[in-house]
């Protein structure tokens, strides 16, 4: 990966120990020689949030960054989501409602288009028992439940 960066241009000694740096987050340092199409999926995606992180951006938008990943992926995708939300501002899109609860601190539940809730996510060991499926996929728990049953109806 970092030998790709510098077929097109000289990096800096800065340069290079910013990429460093990232693959380091995004826990790629060990594969920075192996070329990008030879990593997993979930590597993958790590590699594009490291490419995202180094464009220093204010916003980072995520949608679903979790699809087609295996529970372990999910969990590690998840830690780093976390840290890089400790560095910059996440807003992330997932029908994963585990995911959701790894990650999130605040929730905000959609239904076509409109705001059906918004408040602190129920806590992991809330149970699907207590969960009610709203239409269109969302699930809705804990203390938004109500609002949500009350705006779908």
């Amino acid at each position: 990966m970092v030998t790709s960066v510098t077929l097109f241009q000289r990096l800096s000694g800065q340069e290079r120990n910013r990429i460093w740096e990232i693959l380091e987050f995004v826990e790629l340092a060990d594969k920075a020689s192996d070329a990008a199409d030879s990593l997993s999926h979930g590597e993958r995606q790590w590699l594009e949030l490291g490419m995202l992180i180094a464009s220093n951006p204010k916003l980072l938008l995520l949608d679903e960054p979790t699809t087609g990943m295996t529970e372990e992926g999910k969990r590690k995708t998840a830690e780093l989501i976390r840290k890089i939300a400790k560095r910059h501002t996440v807003l992330l899109v997932e029908h994963d409602m585990h995911i959701v609860r790894q990650i999130g601190q605040r929730i905000t539940v959609l239904h076509q288009g409109q705001l059906l809730a918004e408040g602190p996510i129920a806590p992991p060991d809330f149970g699907r028992a207590h969960a009610h499926r709203v239409g269109g996929g969302g699930l809705c728990a804990g203390p938004l439940r109500r609002r949500c049953v009350e705006a779908v109806r």
